[in-house]
């Protein structure tokens, strides 16, 4: 597994923030994406990266996640249940992960692990960048994850 320490510039998302039980990550996401998506179109405004999912805090039996997508600097929107806010830059390891989403949980803990190795401190939230799409009806093997671990260096 490849793994780089990059550095993050701050990011300007249109989200939609909820507490999530684990088991229905695969439910809320998809449907939260459209409704971004959507919304998105509505105002006529473009995507400027891939969907992603913020886990504010580490996900246990539920988790704090907000379904999100990049948008131009400046963009200001509250419609619904979605609203703009950022997510801070700073290091993070990163790693891309080629396959099923079920495997995401094996990633996350080598990615973890490498992060113990380097002597870093993780920052307490993390990020999937669904470069391809996250349709759960797509071919799990063409699957395309970026996993973004943002730390602190001590």
């Amino acid at each position: 597994m490849h793994v780089e320490l990059v550095e993050l510039v701050q990011q300007p998302l249109l989200t939609i923030r909820a507490a999530v039980p684990v088991g229905a990550l695969g439910e809320f996401l998809p449907a939260a994406f459209d409704e971004l998506a959507a919304t998105l179109a509505e105002a006529g405004i473009p995507a400027t990266g891939p969907f992603l999912a913020w886990y504010h805090a580490r996900p246990g039996a539920s988790t704090d996640v907000s379904a999100a997508v990049p948008v131009p600097d400046g963009t200001s929107l509250d419609v619904g249940r979605a609203t703009t806010t950022s997510i801070p830059g700073g290091r993070a390891l990163v790693t891309t992960h080629r396959g099923a989403y079920a495997c995401l949980p094996h990633v996350w803990m080598r990615l973890e692990d490498e992060r113990g190795a380097r002597g870093l401190v993780a920052r307490g939230d993390l990020v999937e960048e669904y470069v391809s799409d996250p349709a759960p009806d797509g071919d799990p093997a063409a699957a395309e994850t970026r996993l973004v671990l943002p730390v602190h260096v001590p």
